[in-house]
């Protein structure tokens, strides 16, 4: 039996226990929490070095790997009539996507804002034949996507997207979208032609409206012929694509001034297979 002075001792220690528990509990949770929070803000420090490692390169400057210029010529200004088409060639000055469709094109302006035009990338073997060794691409604004563009002088550049760390930019040229009150002249009816060239036009297969594309009264031209002929030519008529290129010839002549150099490269390319029909 414990006596009375033993039992206060025995209740004094009982409640300093009861009072310190509390206050270790807390100094305890307290280290805990700097260890954590020490723990946290190491690892927080170490994602936002690998977060700066993975960072991307950046990116090459504007003009970094594309010359961008008119199909018909170099120039860093091109022209168009509201409601016909446009072509505008992409000289690749790097090793890579040199092919066609490789990589996404992004379209802009100069200031950087993005346009919405509806470009698309053509090929053609005929109509846009690649010289050994060249990278070309071709880009086009069809008709119906150029009737939209409201009259003025605008600027254009382009981004090719290949992966994540391989991009080729563009240089930039002024692009003038005119609203014509006469009609189509011969520079933009024979970019018409070449319109309905690229997208295999079905149209291209009756005889009635090859006839009716270069009756009299529509714009002719040493170009215009050119494209009849590869027209001619796809649909079988040989004969019919020889005299073209004759006619071509003798506009061309007759005219004083040479072929455009898009024309002339497709007249070169169709005379080379008229050649190895032996015609």
């Amino acid at each position: 039996m414990m006596n009375l002075a033993q039992k206060a001792i025995l209740t004094l220690c009982f409640f300093t226990i009861v009072a310190i528990l509390p206050m270790a509990m807390g100094c305890s949770h307290s280290r805990s929490a700097e260890r954590e929070r020490e723990r946290y803000e190491g690892r927080g420090e170490e994602e936002e070095e690998e977060n700066e490692n993975a960072r991307p390169v950046p990116p090459q400057p504007w003009g970094g790997g594309i010359v961008v210029e008119p199909l018909e010529g170099g120039s860093d200004t091109v022209s168009f009539h509201i409601g016909s088409p446009m072509f505008l060639r992409m000289r690749i000055t790097a090793d890579r996507a040199c092919g066609p469709f490789n990589g996404t094109p992004f379209y802009f302006d100069a200031a950087g804002a993005q346009l919405g035009w509806g470009f698309e990338e053509v090929a053609d073997s005929l109509l846009f034949p690649r010289k050994p060794g060249s990278c070309d691409r071709m880009l086009m604004l069809s008709s119906e996507n150029s009737n939209r563009i409201a009259e003025g002088v605008y600027t254009f550049k382009v981004l090719i997207f290949i992966d994540a760390e391989s991009r080729l930019y563009s240089d930039t040229i002024v692009v003038r979208a005119v609203r014509s009150n006469q009609g189509a002249d011969t520079l933009s009816y024979a970019r018409f032609l070449q319109e309905q060239i690229a997208r295999r036009s079905p149209m291209l297969n009756d005889p009635e409206t090859i006839h009716a594309l270069f009756a009299d009264g529509t714009p002719k031209s040493a170009e215009s012929e050119v494209y009849r002929g590869v027209i001619l030519y796809r649909g079988g008529d040989y004969a019919g694509a020889g005299a073209a290129l004759l006619a071509s010839e003798e506009i061309e002549r007759k005219r004083g001034a040479p072929l455009t150099r898009g024309a002339a490269a497709a007249r070169d390319a169709l005379a080379l297979l008229m050649a190895g029909l032996g015609r």
